[in-house]
């Protein structure tokens, strides 16, 4: 799929997440396959260097059980959830 042209869309900061599904029903790792613009500015401004599509979560955002049981039953389960998210540590 062409993450790149579905995000383009998107003014607000707008990722994909990707959850590895293991075969007993289990999740792996979380990726950040790709990000808008708005997305991939504001890491660089908030963490200091440049957006990496592909890489794990954390890499980017405060490693979280909340947001991966979040990102879980969205994915797998096909929940249609919405929240708020603070990162007070990282300024936002």
């Amino acid at each position: 799929m062409d993450f790149d042209s579905l995000l383009s869309g998107y003014k607000a900061k707008t990722c994909v997440i990707s959850v590895e599904r293991f075969p007993e029903g289990g999740y792996g790792n979380m990726r950040i396959v790709a990000g808008n613009k708005a997305h991939c500015d504001d890491m660089l401004q908030t963490i200091g260097r440049p957006f990496v599509p592909d890489s794990p979560y954390e890499a980017y955002f405060p490693k979280d059980k909340n947001f991966e049981d979040f990102c879980y039953r969205s994915a797998f389960l096909g929940q249609p959830l919405h929240t708020y998210v603070s990162l007070p540590q990282m300024g936002l």
